[in-house]
């Protein structure tokens, strides 16, 4: 896949209201993102220089112009909210600008800055690959200092997933779906169409699980009424919407969105 370069803040003179200082926090912070990279096929080396220039020696040594560069940093100066750059002569670094700051942005507890361009910054006119900078938040107010120390897996994850949207994923593989009924049926299951005779009151579950598990999770439980229709309730995971119809006429199908999976079609026959 990609080599990805992540350099967390050197700056360990620059102080938290509060209490710590900018490095200890984006070090707290980017150590949890490369597994979230390496599950899914990237070659992540996080950098451990002393200053942005050691930093960028240890990017360009690492993966010279066929990776990413991300410079991970918290902000100062009296305001809020997440900002990050990228170099005006790059279109690579805006893109991967403004993916990592889509992800960001909504985490941090400011009113945010948007992406700009900044060719004065070591870290994005050094690097001889693609390259971008963010600040998280500002350091330097109570409440953004605040939620950087408590929240260092939430702005992790939110770094991780701007990343990937530039670099990309893994393919998903489909999960197996099954169908279980209370009462005696003839369901069965036909590559992703479930079909299956029901009963008035009877309890269908719908479960799944992803390639490689054993266990079988719960997603929706279908409850089929007096009256032939059936009521959706989720069972631990979001399922978003749901159409609702009534058995009648015979093998109409109800969709229903599996998060990150894509659809399985229950099919319903009289």
């Amino acid at each position: 896949m990609s080599r990805v370069f992540l350099s967390k803040s050197t700056q360990i003179h620059n102080e938290y209201t509060g209490g710590s200082t900018e490095a200890i926090q984006m070090d707290a912070v980017v150590d949890l993102v490369p597994p979230l990279l390496r599950a899914e096929g990237h070659e992540v080396e996080v950098g451990e220089g002393k200053s942005w220039q050691e930093q960028v020696a240890l990017g360009n040594k690492f993966m010279g112009a066929t990776g990413r560069y991300y410079a991970i940093h918290s902000n100062a100066g009296g305001g809020d909210g997440t900002v990050a750059f990228y170099h005006s002569g790059s279109v690579a670094g805006k893109r991967m600008a403004e993916r990592l700051y889509a992800r960001v942005a909504p985490v941090s507890v400011g009113r945010d800055d948007g992406v700009k361009p900044n060719d004065g910054l070591g870290e994005i006119n050094g690097p001889k690959s693609p390259a971008c900078l963010i600040e998280l938040e500002f350091h330097d107010n109570a409440a953004g200092a605040h939620d950087i120390r408590s929240r260092h897996s939430a702005y992790a994850h939110a770094i991780a997933d701007g990343i990937l949207d530039e670099v990309g994923r893994k393919p998903v593989a489909k999960p197996t779906v099954r169908l279980s009924c209370s009462k005696k049926n003839a369901n069965r299951l036909e590559g992703y169409v479930l079909s299956g005779v029901t009963y008035p009151m009877a309890r269908v579950i719908l479960s799944y699980r992803r390639p490689g598990e054993t266990l079988w999770r719960p997603w929706v439980e279908l409850t089929a009424n007096a009256a032939g229709g059936f009521s959706v309730g989720t069972r631990g995971y979001r399922v978003g919407t749901y159409r609702y119809r009534a058995m009648s006429p015979a093998n109409v199908k109800l969709n229903f969105p599996i998060w990150r999976y894509g659809y399985a079609e229950v099919g319903i026959l009289k």
